[in-house]
């Protein structure tokens, strides 16, 4: 058995408010981490902090990149456990993703088509949940029973029940370190 960490950021860049506010969502971004220290994280977000595009698949740290700008990082921490077959084929997926991270863009039309309700998924385009969600059901580890693009950053709270923490991110860093 192997645990693995769901976590959900309350970003507080503007692209991030605006999701939150018509979404009506508390949580604007996702990212799936290997280690309960979340030293590096997998998402799809910005490559630059100074401008909100181009975004695509990213490792993601606390104190690095956009993050690093902030102090206070409202989020949530969930730890799932898997067998050892789920995780190997999530770090199949993983790897296929840092490989290949070039190929991978942002899933601009799936985040209007979330907005919306419709139905559009493309082989190479993510946006930050439909990322996360995309790598546990491939992995056999969960199944919301919904196409990929219609999952926010929210709906992962159905994930599963076990938060570590809830709180600054900030601060959850520095106590596990």
């Amino acid at each position: 058995m192997k645990k693995i960490y769901i976590v959900l950021i309350q970003s507080p860049t503007v692209p991030a408010k605006l999701i939150g506010l018509f979404k009506r969502s508390k949580y604007t971004h996702a990212a799936l981490s290997l280690d309960e220290k979340l030293r590096s994280m997998f998402s799809f977000g910005r490559h630059w902090i100074s401008y909100p595009c181009p975004c695509g698949f990213k490792q993601e740290n606390f104190n690095e990149g956009i993050y690093g700008k902030f102090a206070d990082l409202p989020g949530v921490v969930l730890e799932l456990v898997t067998t050892d077959e789920q995780y190997e084929k999530m770090l199949v997926k993983l790897d296929d993703f840092l490989l290949k991270s070039k190929h991978y863009k942002y899933n601009y039309l799936g985040l209007l088509a979330n907005f919306f309700r419709l139905d559009y998924k493309h082989k190479n385009r993510f946006f930050c949940s439909e990322f996360v969600y995309y790598i546990l059901y491939e992995s056999g580890i969960f199944d919301l029973h919904t196409p990929r693009v219609f999952v926010s950053p929210e709906e992962l709270l159905k994930v599963s029940e076990k938060v570590v923490y809830r709180g600054n991110l900030k601060s959850y860093i520095e106590q596990t370190t």
